[in-house]
């Protein structure tokens, strides 16, 4: 289970890089629509991508704790 914090955390970083490529494409295109959707949708799974970091960091590192102890 935690294991797939990764995963999910590179596949989010993906999309975060992949969206404002798209939208910079339709932009050049003069095809303005549904900027605010790709831009909101972006800075979210950034967001839930930094939050899978911090979760995985702070369960190895409270595992490394206890495995020390």
């Amino acid at each position: 289970m935690i294991g797939l914090l990764n995963l999910d955390s590179l596949v989010l970083g993906l999309i975060v890089w992949i969206l404002p490529i798209v939208t910079y494409m339709r932009y050049k295109k003069h095809d303005h629509g549904n900027w605010v959707v790709l831009s909101i949708t972006s800075i979210s799974a950034c967001a839930i991508s930094l939050c899978f970091q911090i979760f995985y960091t702070y369960h190895i590192k409270w595992n490394y704790y206890d495995y020390v102890s």
